[in-house]
């Protein structure tokens, strides 16, 4: 079940790449991308490194804020490419944003 949230939140979505090889250590991609796909069915791409939306915490952990501003269900998605182009999925993410009127 995907986490309920009120318009005009911002809310932290993480991706964590870990290597299964390698008792799942955290580990850098060589290119990390998240996608962010809104209510009304936009999908935007941010790239870590190019885009400053994206930001890295520690070895394999990067975060986005996103403010929800609309409702229904956004989806996110963490993956990442290692140098010879092979893409490994971190994380993929549902939320509701619900719209609520003033009393």
């Amino acid at each position: 079940m995907a986490a309920t949230y009120d318009i005009g939140n911002k809310v932290r979505f993480t991706g964590t790449f870990t290597d299964p090889l390698n008792d799942d250590d955290a580990t850098d991609p060589s290119s990390v991308y998240c996608s962010i796909r809104t209510p009304s069915n936009v999908t935007t791409t941010y790239q870590y490194g190019v885009d400053s939306e994206v930001n890295k915490s520690s070895t394999g952990i990067y975060y986005i804020d996103v403010a929800l501003s609309s409702d229904g269900t956004w989806y996110v998605r963490w993956w990442g490419k290692d140098a010879a182009g092979t893409t490994s999925v971190a994380e993929e993410v549902a939320i509701k944003c619900v719209a609520h009127q003033a009393v």
